[in-house]
């Protein structure tokens, strides 16, 4: 029993990435370019990572699921939510990788250095921090006009993103740790999309099931436990 009640506490031996999801309708139109270009990707959620790619690398396992909540929540209350809008398509150096770029990348930099200095534990990464929306992978590209080509289609407009941190575990499931409403968008399961009330306590999703605020540790251990 104790070491039941231990588990459904931890955080658990998965790659878990902190990510802010972008809004409707900027979240579609990337999925809708994934979806012309790689349609691999189209179920990956449409997000700006905070920390795990780059910078601070992933959570690390086995800490507290409480006091990651605490972290995220004293951050999130931090910074209110911002306007912003992506710059343009770029890659990064040697990879297949392309990517949205941001026109202004200060308040993402802030929250990931507000992440540093929280007591929350990460991995290491061997890359410096670049706040960026992943937009495709292409193993193969014989057009060199594509970068230009696929830059004309993303879309420039202004939104808001609202400071309402998600911690993603791929691919098993995905906690937000924030009571702030998130900005609409998708989870880690395919067709499963967060909907967290303004103001909802602490959410846990797994296979499509919403649990919330006390439920959060009986939904980790009913996951491990097969329960």
């Amino acid at each position: 029993m104790e070491n039941s009640r231990s588990v459904m506490h931890i955080l658990p031996d998965q790659v878990s990435f902190i990510v802010l999801d972008l809004p409707s309708p900027v979240a579609e139109t990337v999925r809708k370019l994934r979806g012309e270009y790689d349609p691999k990707r189209i179920l990956v959620p449409a997000e700006i990572t905070l920390t795990g790619s780059s910078g601070l690398g992933s959570v690390l396992p086995g800490q507290d699921i409480s006091v990651l909540n605490r972290e995220i929540e004293k951050i999130a209350n931090r910074f209110p939510p911002f306007k912003t809008r992506f710059r343009h398509v770029e890659t990064f150096p040697g990879s297949n990788i392309y990517f949205l770029s941001l026109e202004d990348e200060t308040p993402f930099r802030e929250l990931h250095e507000a992440f540093a200095s929280s007591k929350i534990l990460f991995k290491e990464s061997p890359f410096p921090y670049k706040p960026h929306c992943t937009l495709i992978l292409r193993e193969e590209n014989n057009d060199p006009d594509f970068l230009e080509k696929l830059s004309a289609k993303i879309p420039l407009e202004e939104f808001t993103m609202v400071c309402s941190p998600f911690i993603h575990f791929r691919p098993q499931m995905s906690v937000n740790c924030c009571s702030r409403s998130p900005s609409p968008g998708t989870n880690d399961f395919p067709g499963t999309a967060h909907s967290s009330a303004p103001g909802s306590p602490a959410s846990f999703f797994a296979g499509g099931v919403f649990f919330a605020g006390a439920f959060l540790a009986a939904a980790l251990g009913s996951y491990f436990t097969g329960g």
